[in-house]
């Protein structure tokens, strides 16, 4: 409905080049740190790019709330909707764990990655039991 109201009233002038340069600099930021081969430290930017390359673009990765929500919020991006879930608003500690699951029983031929803080994931690590139990193919990372 949106879209006839739109062409209605005509073409929508919308000038977009500052998004994209801010955008364009994220990916060019991200990128900087593909090869980075530091060792001892783990840096958000190369495992969130290296976790781009592994996920196809149906794939779903669910992430916990914390400081890696910030960094996944701002380096992964998304190839297709409903493809990185972040619960916002009331901040739903243990989400991921537990998300995965679902999405899975949902997209049984996806990859599904679920992102997850020490203290998120350790809210639900009992999940794991209905996990294996659903023989769910899954991974969680524990940032």
């Amino acid at each position: 409905m949106l879209n006839s109201r739109l062409e209605q009233w005509g073409a929508l002038s919308v000038d977009l080049t500052h998004q994209q340069a801010v955008r364009q600099d994220m990916l060019t930021e991200i990128a900087a740190h593909k090869d980075d081969d530091t060792e001892g430290l783990i840096r958000p930017q190369k495992a969130l790019w290296d976790v781009r390359q592994v996920l196809g673009p149906h794939d779903i990765l669910l992430s916990d709330v914390g400081a890696h929500k910030m960094w996944i919020a701002r380096y992964f991006h998304c190839h297709e909707p409903n493809t990185c879930l972040i619960p916002n608003g009331f901040c739903s500690m243990g989400f991921a764990l537990p998300g995965a699951i679902a999405a899975q029983l949902v997209f049984p031929d996806r990859r599904i990655l679920a992102i997850c803080g020490d203290a998120g994931f350790l809210m639900n690590v009992q999940e794991m039991e209905t996990a294996q139990r659903l023989k769910s193919q899954l991974v969680a990372m524990i940032w």
